[in-house]
């Protein structure tokens, strides 16, 4: 329709010029320059606005298909753990956390309300290591020694 109405303004427009316009030739033309304005249109990607109800406000994920925030976090502390030059006492307070976590859904034990009970649940290496945090970088081997400690509590 609108192309329509596009070719008679214009064949309307030439005559008033006093083109004396061919009315086929006008339409071919104006339906041809519609044509390839709508192809340019598409291969350029311009789309109708619309108009949308409700807004969708979706955020890029930053990590891996699959991690949450916490392990996202959890995987960051333990990589630069690995290559930090002074390493500190991040992955340390993460161990404590995930220790006191687990002590305290699977054996209603708080280190600190029940040091004793909680030493002994934990055993000598894991508790030296939740007490006193380590001025060295922990290996992998220490760290998965530690993580499978905890899991088994």
């Amino acid at each position: 329709m609108g192309v329509v109405l596009l070719a008679l303004l214009t064949w309307l427009f030439l005559v008033l010029l006093d083109f004396e316009p061919d009315p086929v030739r006008v339409i071919l033309i104006v339906a041809l320059v519609a044509a390839v304005s709508g192809l340019v249109s598409d291969a350029l990607g311009a789309e109708e606005p619309t108009q949308r109800l409700w807004g969708i406000d979706a955020q890029d994920s930053v990590r891996p298909a699959g991690q949450d925030a916490r392990l996202s976090f959890l995987v960051r502390v333990l990589s630069q753990h690995q290559v930090a030059r002074h390493p500190d006492a991040h992955v340390a307070e993460c161990l404590t956390e995930l220790a006191d976590r687990q002590l305290q859904q699977r054996h209603g034990v708080r280190r600190e309300q029940e040091p004793q009970r909680a030493a002994e649940l934990l055993g000598p290496e894991l508790s030296r290591l939740l007490v006193e945090a380590p001025g060295r970088r922990l290996s992998p081997t220490e760290i998965d020694r530690h993580l499978r400690r905890i899991e088994e509590l």
